[in-house]
């Protein structure tokens, strides 16, 4: 990276029921005295509404900011995230108008409600004094980002053709099913109840969700360019990796290799895998009744719950995570999540496993309304499709997490 630093912090100040605007308050002296010190120029820019965040890290990256640091919750790190991305080269650069090329960092102050992208990224054990010296002292390593293309809410045909598919990109966890519900319930819950923090107001979602709201939908899906699990994840677990590019579905160290980007797949402009016979052809397609599956490029969701425990950001592949036909009677599953308890022998009926670079997934009845969620914010529904884009974003680590 250059020696040079310019910083962006795009301030979401409503974050956390207020939590980031007053936490920044708390810093901004730090902030000031500190980068002062170490000559470096900085800027901060609040949000006022939704895409604020967004379009801020696309004009400061335009304007030589160089390190962009989100302030806030999830769905602020994710409009960051989707503004770097469609900003930056691969790799996380950027070539000026003049024609000179930067790399762009990007970094949180995590303010938010459910703190799952901080858990991931190990900044939870630190206090917000320390996750800026960690801005100005940590490692900067390219992570994976994910890439969704879904149906868009108001498309009540669920036409798949490219004219009407939402693009986003998100770092942490994506997910359909009940996660996409509970996500959209969280972000409308009245402030009192966010006061209480993401892990309870998230676990409640999901209790009200099961008991009252949610059906289980009765989804298909394709994997492409699958790997096996790790060798050391206890021989009992569900593993469900199948593509036309995997020969076992057995628990070994063995992967499988692709040499393509996904994020370049020909299937860039379809919901759907390509193969054009997809709903007539079932040889690669799997169908199950579901409750919620999830695309996991981090560790953490739903404000702490260790939902992929063999999940990193930096391994170039998705870890896959599904629930099957679950109901309130399977609380103790649901509550266990936080411990990563899910992976226990006595579930294996309920929670399978896979690895991917790439998932595609359909309703079987065109009927059903299914929302995708992505790091915590909701742009669509299925069908939908998730590619891995590897090494896409210039992420700032502690020292001691790389």
């Amino acid at each position: 990276m250059t020696n040079y630093r310019k910083f962006a912090f795009i301030l979401n100040p409503t974050s956390g029921s207020g939590r980031a605007g007053s936490q920044w308050q708390t810093l901004e002296n730090f902030v000031s005295e500190t980068f002062e010190k170490n000559n470096i120029q900085w800027s901060v820019f609040r949000t006022t509404q939704r895409g604020d965040a967004e379009n801020f890290t696309v004009s400061a990256i335009q304007n030589h900011f160089n390190v962009i640091v989100s302030i806030g919750g999830d769905g602020t790190h994710n409009e960051v995230i989707n503004g770097y991305l469609k900003t930056t080269n691969s790799g996380g650069s950027f070539i000026h108008s003049n024609g000179k090329f930067e790399q762009i960092e990007f970094g949180i102050l995590p303010f938010g409600t459910g703190g799952d992208l901080q858990r991931t990224m190990g900044l939870d054990k630190f206090s917000p004094i320390e996750q800026v010296q960690i801005l100005l002292n940590g490692i900067s390593r390219p992570c994976d980002a994910g890439l969704c293309r879904c149906t868009p809410i108001n498309n009540s045909n669920n036409d798949n053709n490219s004219n009407s598919i939402i693009e986003r990109y998100f770092i942490n966890v994506a997910s359909c099913g009940l996660g996409g519900a509970v996500c959209a319930g969280v972000n409308v819950a009245p402030s009192w109840m966010r006061s209480f923090g993401g892990r309870v107001v998230f676990f409640l979602e999901t209790v009200k969700q099961t008991a009252w709201s949610w059906t289980n939908k009765e989804l298909k899906w394709r994997f492409e360019s699958t790997q096996l699990l790790p060798p050391n994840i206890p021989p009992h677990i569900t593993i469900l990796n199948s593509d036309s590019n995997s020969n076992s579905n057995s628990n070994s160290n063995s992967n499988s290799n692709s040499n393509s980007d996904s994020s370049n797949s020909n299937s860039d402009n379809n919901l759907t895998s390509n193969d054009n016979n997809s709903h007539l052809n079932h040889h690669n397609w799997q169908q199950d009744t579901i409750f919620t599956f999830a695309i996991c490029n981090g560790a953490f969701q739903g404000g702490g719950m260790h939902l992929a425990p063999w999940a990193n950001l930096f391994d170039g592949i998705f870890d896959i995570v599904i629930f099957r036909n679950c109901s309130l009677r399977n609380i103790p599953l649901l509550s266990s999540l936080y411990s990563a308890g899910h992976t226990a022998e006595k579930f294996n009926d309920k929670v399978a496993f896979a690895r991917a670079k790439e998932i595609f997934i359909e309703l079987i009845d065109d009927k059903d309304q299914v929302f995708v969620e992505l790091d915590g914010e909701v742009p669509g529904m299925l069908p939908a499709s998730y590619h891995v884009i590897p090494k896409a974003i210039n992420l700032i680590l502690p020292p001691q997490i790389v």
